[in-house]
């Protein structure tokens, strides 16, 4: 469901990184890290980005 970039992105931000973090640590610009990020949400139909990790958690996409 999520590609591996997405989930990725996702891991990073449950663990507490920024934005900016998140694309140093990956080697991409901010803006790809936001558009993986938003495309996960759309794909989770979440709301809000702390919402899309506890979708992913609970469905097992993402650890931590």
């Amino acid at each position: 469901m999520l590609s591996y970039r997405e989930k990725q992105c996702l891991t990073l931000l449950s663990e507490g990184n920024r934005i900016k973090q998140i694309s140093f640590l990956l080697g991409i610009q901010n803006v790809t890290v936001e558009m993986h990020l938003k495309n996960a949400r759309l794909k989770l139909n979440a709301r809000t980005r702390e919402q899309t990790i506890a979708i992913a958690m609970k469905n097992g996409l993402i650890e931590l």
